[in-house]
């Protein structure tokens, strides 16, 4: 009672009820279990193992330093645009390759897949070959995918675990909350990570840097931002040279106007959409323009971009006036054509 797993016996459980568990009572226990005694690090790194058993990986020909995610962990209590996806564009615009994972909306009017299926952008599924999305990172320098949807028959009893839960009402913090995005099947050196609380924030950095990680900045920002923030203080756990740091960045450290929540907040899916395409096509040159140009220069500044946060923010507010990022998703779009209707 109140043992911690090691990594094997994290793994092994999670496999076990993943592969078995159609009901969803084990795994019930186990998350209910690891969440009241407290995850550690070990656990939710096997946890992620579990992942990569289901997952696999996909290699591609890019330079690891070179690729970044920038996927979080959400729970955003503000309701801004899609940050994270509108900077992937930012940064592949601006050279850097992003695998970034997605999913529907959990918090928001939109989630990510959400935003990019009103876009005409396809998330890559078990139905289309792998090598799709490794060429999609080689061509573009930018895709999008869902693990669950990489391997549906392998997330079958979670997915009909969590549709149950859903329907029950049953709701709780699982691992799944708070390192879902941590593994990924690609890869890479880089990790943006957002939280919507500093609770476990030392947890995934500590997670991160196990799973190989060399540059990463796990972030939280003022009232439960998942995000940099331009509305305030943001929380930050930075790892470099094998070394975690921790600090406090305020908006004008990154080169941008405190805004207030109210301006960088959205009210509606169909608001959400059309603030999303005004940013990317550089009509947008308010908070939320701000709150994508900072998400986006810690890309920057993490993949060697830039020496320094505030420079990755003018450059990915350059980026932003010149169209470079309407562009980009044109040519992702172009790309998924010749791909999909061949």
């Amino acid at each position: 009672m109140g043992r911690d797993l090691t990594v094997k016996e994290a793994r092994e459980a999670f496999n076990i009820v993943g592969d078995f568990d159609k009901e969803g009572y084990f795994f019930t226990a186990l998350t209910m279990g690891l969440m009241a005694k407290g995850p550690t690090v070990e656990e939710l790194l096997g946890f992620c193992f579990d992942r990569k058993d289901r997952i696999g990986s996909i290699k591609v020909d890019t330079n690891p330093a070179r690729i970044i995610d920038i996927s979080g962990g959400g729970g955003d209590k503000i309701k801004t645009i899609n940050v994270s996806t509108a900077a992937s564009f930012v940064l592949a615009a601006g050279g850097v390759t992003v695998a970034k994972q997605c999913a529907a909306a959990f918090t928001g009017f939109t989630g990510s897949s959400d935003i990019l299926k009103t876009l005409g952008i396809k998330v890559p599924t078990d139905k289309v070959r792998r090598d799709t999305l490794k060429k999609s990172l080689e061509t573009t320098g930018l895709a999008f995918y869902n693990y669950a949807a990489l391997a549906p028959k392998r997330f079958i009893n979670f997915l009909h675990w969590r549709r149950k839960m859903i329907q029950i009402d049953l709701k709780y913090m699982l691992p799944h909350h708070i390192a879902s995005f941590a593994y990924s099947p690609i890869q890479m050196e880089n990790r943006l990570y957002g939280v919507a609380s500093t609770t476990y924030m030392s947890l995934l950095a500590n997670l991160l840097k196990k799973l190989g990680f060399k540059r990463v900045m796990v972030v939280c920002g003022t009232d439960g931002l998942d995000e940099l923030s331009n509305v305030g203080k943001t929380e930050v756990l930075e790892i470099r040279k094998g070394k975690m740091q921790r600090y406090n960045l305020l908006p004008e450290d990154l080169g941008v106007r405190t805004a207030k929540i109210r301006d960088i907040q959205t009210f509606s899916r169909e608001q959400n959409v059309k603030d999303f395409i005004n940013v990317l096509a550089g009509k947008d040159q308010g908070a939320k323009r701000d709150l994508v140009a900072i998400n986006a220069g810690a890309g920057f500044y993490l993949t060697g971009k830039v020496k320094t946060l505030k420079e990755g923010t003018k450059l990915a507010l350059d980026i932003l006036k010149s169209r470079k990022t309407l562009q980009k998703m044109e040519e992702l779009v172009s790309f998924q054509k010749s791909i999909y209707l061949k």
